[in-house]
């Protein structure tokens, strides 16, 4: 077993934490949202936007010119990558780093 926190998936080429890996809950720290946020490409940084502003799947897709598929796919990815199950879940880290943002943190 792979001792090291961040692991490659080949086949995405996208990192995430190891929901087993002792770093996994200090990145889950309020303190530490940007570096978890980090992880996303800009690509899921921005459906993941989109989602807070509570567009639908469908919208998403339509404004990005993506099929509704390919957000899907994001959207699995940020999970994976957030270590959570729904799009509330994913909203909260995102509304923890907007403040972060809001109040000039990195």
């Amino acid at each position: 077993m792979n001792s090291l926190p961040f692991t490659k998936n080949t086949c995405r080429s996208s990192r995430y934490i190891k929901s087993d890996s002792a770093l996994a809950p200090m990145l889950m720290m309020p303190e530490n949202i940007s570096l978890l946020l980090s992880l996303l490409t800009r690509r899921e940084r921005e459906i993941l936007g989109l989602v807070w502003e509570g567009k639908r799947n469908r919208e998403i897709a339509a404004r990005l010119c993506i099929s509704e598929n390919t957000v899907e796919t994001h959207l699995k990815s940020i999970f994976r990558k957030l270590d959570v199950s729904s799009r509330l879940q994913a909203i909260r880290y995102y509304e923890q780093w907007l403040q972060e943002q809001k109040h000039g943190n990195p």
